[in-house]
Parts: structure tokens; sequence; C-alpha cells
């Protein structure tokens, strides 16, 4: 009899990722995808480490997902800015994403790898039955269940656990952000601004503050 498969709830970068590493030892994968959110987000940018750790594992990250950027500018208790190259940080280039089109392109290389994906897919309950795992959801209006040998959770962070519903999420930092789109830049008596280029044109600005205790 065929072991079961290994269970990959969501089809982020670090799902997909999970889900092409576990194919290439030798894993059966079914990649649980709820689909890309409809809404915008924000302050998807990352540093030249995850692209090429993306890369690595064979993930797409085509021209289409995403944009390079160099330079950024902040400012930081006072209202002049200042250009700093990525590379001050980092060795190379950062990207600007398109979380969208990088969510199509993720789950494309893991169904390329030989994951079996469940696209728009939304699990209600996981149980442990002492042998395997029962997962329980709708897909397409139609109740479905998977049976798996183990599960991974790659949800995100605004996520609740369905393996582990009674799991309470402790935060440990202390960091606050606030992303928005103004035509001039303000500065206040503590704070970091930054502004980056987006997809489509246009500066996005990020105030980060760092709370106190």
């Amino acid at each position: 009899m065929a072991a079961l498969p290994i269970a990959v709830l969501g089809s982020g970068p670090a799902g997909s990722a999970c889900a092409i590493e576990l194919l290439r030892l030798g894993h059966a994968v079914v990649l649980i995808d709820r689909g890309a959110e409809g809404k915008e987000r924000r302050g998807e940018t990352c540093g030249p480490r995850v692209e090429q750790m993306l890369l690595g594992q064979g993930t797409a990250f085509t021209a289409t997902c995403h944009h390079s950027f160099d330079l950024y500018s902040s400012a930081w208790g006072t209202s002049v800015m200042e250009g700093r190259q990525i590379a001050f940080w980092q060795a190379g280039v950062g990207s600007v994403l398109d979380r969208s089109t990088l969510h199509n392109d993720l789950v494309a290389s893991a169904c390329a790898a030989g994951a079996v994906v469940l696209s728009d897919c939304h699990v209600q309950v996981a149980q442990w039955t002492g042998r395997q795992w029962v997962l329980q959801g709708m897909q397409g209006g139609k109740t479905w269940k998977l049976a798996a040998r183990f599960v991974v959770e790659a949800t995100g962070r605004q996520s609740s656990s369905v393996c582990q519903p009674d799991a309470k999420r402790v935060f440990l930092d202390k960091l606050q952000c606030l992303v928005t789109e103004f035509a001039a830049v303000e500065d206040g008596p503590s704070g970091w601004l930054s502004n980056q280029p987006r997809l489509g044109g246009g500066i996005q600005l990020g105030c980060l503050q760092v709370a106190g205790y």
C-alpha cells in the first residue's frame, strides 16, 4: 500500500518551498492552496537572500512577479531623506513583489515538481487518529476529506492552527508598522520613514516605530 502523503497547508513562499523540498526527498505531497487574497498587500519587498533561496528551491521567480530596486530612502529623527544602497546591507539588490503573480508562480512551481495541488481549499478540521491525520474542509462549495501522515502548517502568522486549535500565538516583538501613501513626508519625534517603488508606478512609504516596553 502506498504511503500517505504529507499535507502542506498554505502555498505561499514558505509552504511552496517546503513542498518542493519534501518532493526532492522522495515524499508524496499534497499542497493545499486557499487561493490568493483579493485585496492588495502592502509592503511586499524582499532582499536578495530570499530571492536566491526561492531560485535555489526551483521556485519560479519571473520578471512579471517582481522588479528589482537597489536604493531606498529613509529619515530618522529629521526631515532630510537619505538614500542607501541595498548593497550597504546585503550583497545584491532587493525586489518589489506582486504577490498575486508570485502566488501563481509558486503554485505552478510546486505542481511542476510533482505536488498534488488542491486549489481554493479551506481546511476546517484536522484530527489525529493515532495513525494518521484526517483533514476536512470545503472546496468549491463541496466537502472533502484527506488522510495524511504528517501536516505542515504554513498559513501565516495571522492564521490559527487547525491541528492545535487551542494553541495561542505569543508575539515577542514590540514593533509596530504603519504603511500608507502620501504626496509628502513628515517626520515625527521618533520613527523611521522609508520609500520604495511599486509595481505599476508610484512610491510606497512606510513608517516603522519601536513601541515602548
